[in-house]
């Protein structure tokens, strides 16, 4: 007798191994109608995975933030499955889930137009029309490695080969897409629905690395309903109508320079503008429990090799220099004593590769407990708001997507 217990404490018991699928629909048809995977002893699983011996369950639908991000990996798998229908020498990279969408990197010779953007939202839906069911199947490392290379996926192979020899491979199919995969996903593209949206395409290195080839990702954005989906696309648009650089502009605050990207130009009104916001910032002192310090523009790089930062930035080329305090607790105690919080102001400094718009303005104050000043720990002064994505969205670990 197997015994499966849920959330709620409630135990069902079953006479022979069952998938979450069966859980569901045992539960109730409305739950079995919702469901989109399973946690099992808190572990996601595809739903039709079968549980041989007891266990904890967790039904998962797209009312949960997990439940989402799965309909958002799959609408990946969706977009790439369209983009090889419709573009055939297109190979396939890494697309993972992020936050509020997904993305998918694709190696392609011609650049893809905002006309193929609209020609893969479409395919998309048709294939969620098609409600193809999604497979989990697994090969040994050495199998899945010939049969990307047998399909001309490059990318796939080198991922693979970075794998440790004898790992199980786990693919996912769907219709006569085949996607190199960890999971969990949906059980078929039926589940992804429609309210999605492809959003723009921007270049991306292959793993983050400029000395390798240059790829095309694709930006879309994937919710449980429309009425979600047109709620988030219009919190975007009231969020362009605010940015800063379109607002700096008309209000005659500031500008930038080609001689000096990434740096700002302040007028008159702008700078009397951040003037004011620091002098009310330093009169809140002491209701806010801190006092301001300074610490130096430029400091040696390794400061940043002790840290770890210097590598992982150099990888992405486009290091943020933050400013670390790891010695000063050691060397000037006058900074231990009677301290609750230190702050400072600081500037924003930044490598820019191209001529691009500022993305981070001015200076911001960073509040730092006291109790992370000890020795071996390290605080940094900078706080950097930025109006570009998220360092997440812009490379998550390859392992996230296998």
């Amino acid at each position: 007798m197997l015994s499966i217990k849920l959330p709620d404490n409630t135990v069902l018991s079953f006479d022979a191994p069952v998938s979450g699928a069966d859980i569901a629909a045992k539960i109730g048809a409305g739950l079995a109608k919702a469901a989109l995977a399973i946690k099992v002893n808190g572990k996601l699983q595809d739903l039709a995975t079968p549980i041989s011996s007891d266990a904890d369950i967790d039904i998962i639908t797209a009312k949960s933030p997990e439940g989402l991000t799965i309909i958002r990996h799959t609408c990946s798998h969706v977009m790439a499955q369209a983009v090889q229908e419709l573009y055939p020498e297109t190979q396939v990279t890494i697309g993972p889930a992020i936050e509020n969408g997904f993305y998918y990197d694709f190696a392609r010779p011609t650049p893809f137009t905002l006309t193929d953007l609209e020609a893969i939202e479409k395919r998309m839906a048709e294939i969620v029309d098609r409600d193809e069911q999604i497979v989990r199947i697994e090969k040994k490392r050495e199998d899945a490695i010939e049969f990307f290379k047998n399909k001309g996926e490059k990318y796939k192979v080198e991922l693979i080969e970075d794998l440790p020899a004898g790992e199980t491979i786990s693919f996912y199919r769907q219709g006569d897409f085949i996607d190199l995969c960890r999971g969990p996903h949906l059980p078929s593209t039926g589940k992804v629905g429609k309210a999605f949206k492809l959003m723009k395409v921007a270049g991306a290195y292959w793993r983050g690395d400029s000395n390798r080839e240059q790829l095309q990702r694709i930006y879309g954005t994937a919710w449980a309903d429309k009425k979600a989906l047109d709620a988030y696309l219009t919190r975007l648009e009231e969020a362009e109508k605010r940015d800063h650089r379109k607002l700096g502009r008309e209000m005659d605050l500031f500008h930038f320079e080609e001689v000096a990207p990434g740096d700002i130009f302040w007028h008159p009104h702008g700078w009397t503008l951040f003037q004011t916001l620091i002098s009310y910032l330093r009169k809140r002192q002491d209701d806010v429990g801190y006092v301001e310090i300074n610490t130096p523009q430029i400091m040696d790089r390794v400061l940043w090799e002790t840290s770890g930062h210097w590598d992982w930035y150099r990888e992405n080329r486009r290091p943020r220099l933050l400013r670390q305090a790891d010695e000063l607790p050691r060397r000037h105690s006058g900074f231990q004593a009677g301290i609750e919080v230190l702050s400072r102001f600081a500037a924003v400094h930044r490598r820019i590769r191209t001529r691009s718009p500022l993305r981070s303005i001015g200076c911001f104050a960073r509040v730092v407990p006291r109790s992370r000043f000890h020795a071996g720990r390290r605080a940094y002064f900078l706080h950097a708001r930025t109006a570009g994505r998220r360092m997440s969205e812009s490379r998550p670990s390859d392992a996230g997507h296998l």
